[in-house]
């Protein structure tokens, strides 16, 4: 028998895998410029895919500790392996080629023993992307 994948318990599973990697960015984020002295960058260290919204293609707004300039977050957080695929938006892409402050920063063990590794720029120089979806519309001169 074949049983039926259940595509919603999917998504609400990912989106709250998604969320609890954008939380340990957080808290990995103020620990870190409070670990470099800087309290002020720490306390504003915010989670902008919640405050926000999540159109600016990242999800965590943090700071360089030596400049105060600003770092842009992209969180792609996983319970697997640091060689676990991810998905990633176009308009994550055209983020990644054109604003100097992103990074993506991968979670991977999330729940055991979560770690970090970090992809800085263009994100195509990195990995392979490969397209797996597309968004259909109706022509307007046939259909209904």
């Amino acid at each position: 028998m074949i049983s039926a994948r259940d595509y919603l318990k999917e998504q609400e599973r990912n989106l709250e895998i998604g969320e609890l990697g954008e939380e340990f960015v957080v808290g990995v984020e103020k620990t870190r410029l409070e670990a470099a002295g800087r309290p002020d960058l720490a306390a504003a260290v915010d989670q902008v895919s919640k405050t926000v919204g999540d159109g600016l293609g990242y999800d965590v707004l943090s700071f360089n500790a030596a400049t105060g300039d600003e770092l842009h977050i992209e969180v792609k957080a996983t319970t697997g392996d640091h060689l676990q695929a991810f998905y990633i938006t176009a308009n994550e892409v055209a983020i990644s080629q054109k604003d100097p402050a992103f990074v993506i920063y991968r979670v991977f063990g999330l729940g055991d023993q979560p770690q970090i590794f970090i992809l800085e720029g263009d994100i195509q120089h990195h990995v392979h992307l490969e397209p797996v979806s597309y968004r259909a519309s109706l022509n307007r001169s046939g259909g209904l």
